[in-house]
């Protein structure tokens, strides 16, 4: 036995030069090479235990770890004045120092939560930017996306609104972006706002990050007929999916479609799914008295349930803005 247990010692002590070995071509400082007869070998530790000189010396019996021994030593100079700061929350900020002998100025935990606070800003802006492309006809294929009409309904906002017109509809769509839940309805005559307004909602709850779709009733349903007649279903369930799963979907236009009994299925299947996953919608229509007629009484009766109507009746705005072609 006693071979044995001089060879696993040989071995032990061995492993224990390479370890140095590695430790000092990594981590090179004079005089700080640990005497090997210090080192010991506890089975029931990972680390290999070392009793430093000055704890010898005072007889102590504590243990520290090599990777302790050898941890970089406190700076030889004192930081410069000028890289200590005041911070009026944090108190005073004490420069950093760094492995390679460096102080630096250290930033506080304000400028940090500030620097973030801009990192995410900016994502989320790109992401509303983005989001804008595809929830103004992207959503709907390719072959749908106009950056002409992405421009024109980045620019209907509540700022470029006049409230002044229908102060009613305005706060309700105000107060609809504040807690987006429910139904809308927007009725009433041609060029009183309606759109404007249903897109100002979109483009606020973008920028909060908020998944939006708008489409045109008649656009919408041509689209779903069209990918429904081809041979590979994936866009047609990828567009339902789309349907029923963002949190608010607008639908303009409602009644500017000769109504079907395909048509009236295709709503109400539309709006029971989002009735049962609590997806609010709104609708606008010129026709709300006719609504049942162009989207059938069973749906119509899907999308009342917590549905609030605002009525917007008045001249036409569009008549008194210049246009350039």
């Amino acid at each position: 036995m006693e071979p044995v247990q001089h060879d696993m010692e040989q071995l032990r002590r061995e492993a224990l030069k390479r370890q140095l070995k590695i430790v000092e071509e990594r981590y090179p400082a004079k005089g700080r090479t640990p005497d090997l007869d210090a080192i010991v070998v506890d089975a029931n530790k990972p680390t290999p235990l070392y009793r430093a000189p000055a704890q010898r010396a005072s007889g102590s019996d504590r243990m520290t770890s090599l990777g302790e021994h050898f941890a970089l030593p406190h700076p030889a100079t004192p930081p410069p004045p000028e890289l200590q700061w005041a911070c009026a929350t944090c108190g005073i900020i004490e420069p950093l120092f760094l492995p390679s002998g460096r102080w630096i100025k250290r930033s506080c935990s304000c400028e940090r939560t500030e620097r973030q606070r801009q990192r995410d800003q900016t994502q989320l802006m790109a992401w509303a930017t983005e989001q804008r492309s595809q929830c103004f006809g992207g959503w709907l294929g390719r072959q749908w996306i106009s950056e002409s009409i992405v421009k024109e309904m980045t620019h209907k906002t509540f700022a470029t609104y006049d409230r002044e017109r229908f102060p009613e509809a305005y706060d309700v769509a105000q107060k609809f972006v504040s807690n987006p839940r429910g139904n809308l309805i927007f009725h009433g005559d041609y060029g009183t706002g309606k759109t404007h307004l249903t897109v100002a909602v979109v483009n606020d709850l973008l920028e909060r990050g908020t998944l939006c779709r708008f489409a045109s009733a008649p656009q919408l349903y041509e689209s779903y007929l069209e990918t429904r007649k081809q041979y590979d279903q994936m866009a047609h369930i990828q567009l339902q999916e789309r349907l029923y799963s963002c949190t608010l979907l607008i639908l303009d236009d409602i009644d500017k479609s000769e109504p079907t009994n395909d048509m009236h299925r295709f709503y109400f299947t539309l709006f029971d799914e989002r009735y049962k996953a609590r997806k609010s919608t709104i609708i606008t229509t010129n026709r709300y008295d006719e609504l049942a007629h162009y989207i059938g009484k069973a749906a119509l009766s899907r999308i009342s349930r917590a549905m609030q109507v605002i009525e917007m009746v008045g001249d036409d705005y569009r008549m008194e803005e210049s246009f350039d072609w």
